[in-house]
C-alpha cells in the first residue's frame, strides 16, 4: 500500500513538471538552459532517453548552449539509445568548452594583473581646476582590481595605494566576505559609511552569499539597519540569495516573513529564488506553493520562476524514489533470515 501511495506521489512531482514545460511553450515564456537541464534530467532518471535526445537536440538547434551539468545527461540518453558516435562528439565538445573557460579565465587574469602593475601618477599637494587629475576607477573596475588579489589578506594592503579611490573600501571588505572575513569587512564597512559610500553594504551582502556564510550577510543586514539605512528589495533579495547558497529553507521563509512585515512587495527574482531555496531543502510543495501564489497575485512569471518550479517537481520525484529505494531496502532485509535476531 505504501508503494502504491509513495509511486502516487512521484507521479504527481513528475506530471507537474511536465504541466509547466507546456505552459511555458503555451503562455511564450522563453525557454532557458536551466529549464532544459530540469526538464532533461528528470526524463533520464524516469528512462526516457529518447524524450531527453529531442529536447537536447531542439537545445542545439534554437542555439541554447546547455549548462555543463546537461552535458552528462546528454551522453547517458545517446549512450542507452545506442548512438554511441554521438556521445563521442558531445563529450569532445565538452572538453573545448572547459578549455576555452579556462582559456578565458587566464587571459582575464591576465588583464586584471597589468591594471594592478600601472605606476600610480601621484597626486598634486593643492589641486587646482588646470591641474588634471587621475581618471578614477569605476566601482565595477575597482572590483576587478581588487579581485586581481586572489587573497583578502592581500587586498588589504592595496588600500595603501587605493584608498583615495571611490569605492576602494567598498571593494576590500567585498574581497573579505568572500574569504568570510566577517569581523574585518564589517570594520570597513564602518569606514565605508563615513565616505557615504552606503552602497558597499549590499556588495558585502553580495561577497557572503558568494561564500554562503549566512552569518556574515545577517550580521551585515543589521549592520545596515542599525545606519539607519533603507533595506528595499534588492537588499533582501542578497539576504534570500545567501539562504539559498547556504542551503537554509527555513531562513529563507523568514526572510519572506519580515518582508511582509516591513512592506516590502516581492518581485519575480525574490519568489524565484525563494522556490529554489526551498527545492533545494526537499521542501517542493511549499516551492509549488510559492509558485502559485505568483500567479494568483498577477505576478508574472518568466523563465527563471518557471525553471525553479520544475527543479521543485524534479526533487519531489527524486525524494520519492529515494524513499521507495529505502523502503525496499527495509523489506530485503527483514526478509532475509541471516539478518533476523538470534539466526546462527
Amino acid at each position: 500500500m505504501w508503494r502504491e501511495i509513495v509511486l502516487k506521489g512521484q507521479n504527481v512531482a513528475w506530471q507537474k513538471l511536465l504541466q509547466l514545460w507546456e505552459e511555458m511553450a503555451s503562455s511564450g515564456v522563453r525557454k532557458d538552459a536551466a529549464s532544459y537541464h530540469q526538464v532533461i534530467s528528470t526524463l533520464i532518471s524516469r528512462g526516457q532517453w529518447l524524450r531527453a535526445s529531442i529536447l537536447f537536440e531542439e537545445m542545439e538547434k534554437t542555439r541554447i548552449p546547455p549548462k555543463t551539468d546537461t552535458i552528462p545527461y546528454a551522453v547517458t540518453a545517446y549512450s542507452r539509445l545506442g548512438y554511441h558516435n554521438r556521445s563521442m562528439k558531445i563529450l569532445e565538445k565538452w572538453e573545448n568548452m572547459e578549455k576555452a573557460e579556462s582559456i578565458s579565465q587566464n587571459i582575464q587574469r591576465r588583464i586584471m594583473e597589468d591594471l594592478l602593475l600601472k605606476p600610480e601618477i601621484p597626486l598634486p599637494q593643492t589641486p587646482s581646476p588646470r591641474t588634471p587629475k587621475r581618471d578614477s576607477i569605476s566601482a565595477r573596475d575597482m572590483r576587478l582590481v581588487v579581485k586581481a588579489s586572489r587573497s583578502w589578506k592581500t587586498a588589504l594592503t592595496m588600500l595603501k595605494t587605493l584608498g583615495d579611490q571611490p569605492g576602494a573600501y567598498g571593494a576590500v571588505a567585498r574581497e573579505c566576505a568572500i574569504g568570510s572575513a566577517w569581523a574585518t569587512a564589517l570594520r570597513l564597512l564602518k569606514e565605508c559609511q563615513k565616505r557615504g559610500e552606503t552602497y558597499a553594504y549590499e556588495e558585502v551582502m553580495g561577497g557572503f552569499a558568494i561564500a554562503k556564510s549566512l552569518q556574515g550577510s545577517m550580521a551585515t543586514f543589521s549592520a545596515a539597519r542599525a545606519a539607519g539605512l533603507r533595506l528595499g528589495l534588492s537588499t533582501y533579495s542578497l539576504l534570500l540569495t545567501t539562504c539559498q547558497r547556504a542551503r537554509q529553507w527555513l531562513a529563507s521563509l523568514n526572510v519572506l516573513n519580515r518582508m511582509d512585515i516591513e512592506g516590502v512587495r516581492r518581485n519575480t527574482k525574490v519568489f524565484s529564488i525563494a522556490m529554489r531555496a526551498l527545492a533545494q531543502g526537499r521542501q517542493w510543495r511549499r516551492s509549488l506553493g510559492l509558485f502559485a501564489q505568483m500567479g494568483s497575485i498577477g505576478l508574472r512569471r518568466d523563465h527563471v520562476a518557471f525553471a525553479a518550479a520544475m527543479e521543485a517537481c524534479r526533487q519531489g520525484n527524486r525524494q520519492a524514489m529515494e524513499w521507495v529505494e529505502e523502503q525496499m531496502r527495509d523489506d530485503r532485509d527483514e526478509e532475509d533470515p541471516s539478518k533476523l535476531e538470534g539466526f546462527s
